[in-house]
């Protein structure tokens, strides 16, 4: 039978905050590049879904190629919190 004291540090141990890296998902492995992926391939990273990933490759079709990661900030939906996420795992060509 568990004591209260055990009963006590299991419920403190499974009730502790998490830290967000812990629930940040793994990164892609690699970088991918801007200019070049089709828009399936955005969805692998954080905050990319579906219609996101339309939007980069449409913005990249309209206006060229994207210079920097502050040019991504001028994508509907994307700005300056998600452009920091993203930034790392891309590469401007």
């Amino acid at each position: 039978m568990l004591s209260l004291a055990w009963v006590v540090l299991l419920c403190a141990a499974w009730l502790r905050p998490v830290s967000r890296a812990a629930v940040e998902p793994a990164p892609v492995g690699y970088q991918l590049r801007i200019n070049h992926e089709p828009a399936h391939r955005f969805q692998a990273l954080h905050g990319i879904g579906p219609a996101l990933a339309d939007a980069i490759v449409e913005h990249r079709e309209q206006h060229g190629p994207l210079r920097d990661a502050d040019d991504l900030e001028a994508i509907p939906g994307i700005g300056p919190r998600k452009r920091a996420r993203v930034a790392p795992w891309v590469r401007f060509e």
